[in-house]
C-alpha cells in the first residue's frame, strides 16, 4: 500500500508552475466560530503519498470523509490515481463546509487498490476542533 508522507488541513495551497513545489498556507488547527451553525468557505486537505515497490502500474482510490462531532459522516469525496512518479500529491478543495454545533470534526482518509471492495483498515485523520469564540 502507498505510504502517507504528509497530511494537512489549511486555508490555502499553491503549486509553483516552474518548480512544481507545493506550499501550504494558514494551517488550520482549530476553528474559533462566532455562532453556530457556520459555513466555512474553503478548506484544503492536502496529502502526499509514496508508492511501494511493485505499485508502478496499479490504480488507487482515495476516500475522504468529513464527520461531525457525533462521528456521523456529513459528506465524502473520492479520487482515483495511478502513480506517475515515486510520489502522488492529492489536494481536496472542500467548499462551504457546515459546522452545525461546537465540537471536534474529523476528516478521515482511506485508501485502497482500485476495484477492491474493502477500504484499508488503516485510516488517517485530522481532528478539527470547532469552538464558539468568546
Amino acid at each position: 500500500m502507498p505510504k502517507l508522507l504528509f497530511l494537512s488541513c489549511s486555508q490555502l495551497v499553491s503549486i509553483d508552475k516552474i518548480t512544481n513545489n507545493l506550499s501550504v498556507y494558514h494551517i488550520i488547527e482549530q476553528l474559533n466560530i462566532p455562532s453556530f451553525p457556520f459555513i466555512f468557505p474553503q478548506i484544503f486537505i492536502t496529502s502526499l503519498w509514496q508508492r511501494s515497490s511493485g505499485e508502478e502500474n496499479l490504480e488507487f482510490e482515495l476516500k475522504i470523509s468529513f464527520l461531525n462531532p457525533d462521528r456521523v459522516s456529513i459528506t465524502e469525496w473520492h479520487a482515483d490515481w495511478k502513480f506517475t512518479s515515486l510520489h502522488h500529491r492529492h489536494i481536496l478543495n472542500a467548499i462551504n463546509l457546515s459546522f452545525d454545533y461546537p465540537g471536534t470534526y474529523i476528516f478521515k482518509i482511506f485508501i485502497r487498490k482500485k476495484g477492491e471492495k474493502e477500504w484499508n483498515e488503516q485510516a488517517w485523520e485530522i481532528q478539527l476542533p470547532a469552538l464558539k469564540s468568546p
